[in-house]
């Protein structure tokens, strides 16, 4: 009696560690391709499915099926963008048409974006934290956290930096060591092609936000400030070298930034950031 008492026991473990060890990917991937409409409500539904399938899981888990319903999000955002006609509303909108907009989009974690007089949507900063803070796992909950202070800041807006270039220098370092900690981090494809988009702006500037001032050849004092700050701060950066030997570069120029900057990099094998498609975020 005793030895069957003990091994009904060992079966409900058994059976209980290998529901806990499953994950329903598959299952909810089905789940949203069976979501035919892509609006506001098919983000609702998708956002409490991903609750009610996450809560009893572990956390590899939890970050799958999280980075599942980000990629869903995204799709469905940029449908349903393309859907509404927003980018082709008549800049600047009445106030009345912008808040009606931006309260139907709410609940889906949209806001509405403004770049080069044109609307766009975007993702809400702290939205996701605050729906989802039942199911985060502390690597997402970090991951969380730095992209809605990232998005609060803003990147660019008509060719231009919105932030300091000691705030992008800042950006770049605060995403490799996230990567460090968390090397295996389900989302670490998308950090990595952030990261190539500050790094390449960084050092080559943008349109409307040149490293040299625009009556001059010479480096801006900002600038070169934040390359040295990098420099020495930042020595097991995986860009470090790529940096330090540029700022020598300029430096025995007398800080003259060369008129084939795309060329210089083009030979190191980096894509400058000069007449690129930029992100707002």
């Amino acid at each position: 009696m005793k030895r069957a008492m003990i091994a009904l026991i060992a079966v409900v473990l058994f059976s209980s560690a290998v529901h806990a060890g499953s994950c329903p990917v598959k299952e909810y991937t089905d789940y949203l391709s069976k979501i035919r409409a892509q609006d506001v409500n098919a983000v609702v539904k998708a956002a409490n499915e991903l609750i009610k399938v996450s809560l009893d899981k572990n956390d590899p888990c939890r970050d799958q099926l999280m980075h599942e319903f980000r990629k869903y999000y995204h799709a469905t955002m940029s449908a349903y963008e393309k859907k509404s006609k927003v980018g082709q509303w008549e800049y600047p909108a009445a106030d009345s048409d912008r808040l009606e907009f931006e309260q139907t989009i709410a609940s889906a974690g949209w806001s509405l974006r403004e770049s080069e007089g044109m609307y766009c949507l975007g993702e809400k900063a702290g939205w996701f934290e605050e729906r989802f803070r039942t199911i985060l796992t502390r690597p997402f909950k970090k991951y969380l956290r730095i992209r809605a202070d990232e998005i609060q800041q803003g990147f660019a807006r008509d060719a231009g930096l919105l932030i300091s270039w000691d705030q992008l220098g800042e950006r770049i370092a605060m995403w490799e060591q996230f990567l460090r900690t968390y090397p295996g981090f389900v989302a670490k494809d998308e950090i990595r092609d952030r990261l190539d988009v500050y790094v390449r702006t960084f050092v080559t500037g943008m349109d409307n936000s040149r490293i040299n001032n625009f009556n001059s050849k010479k480096l801006r004092p900002d600038v070169r400030a934040a390359y040295e700050v990098f420099i020495r701060e930042n020595r097991d950066s995986a860009y470090y070298t790529l940096v330090r030997d540029y700022y020598e570069m300029l430096k025995r120029k007398q800080f003259n930034v060369p008129d084939d900057l795309k060329g210089y990099f083009k030979k190191a094998g980096f894509a400058a950031m000069l007449d690129a498609q930029l992100p707002a975020y």
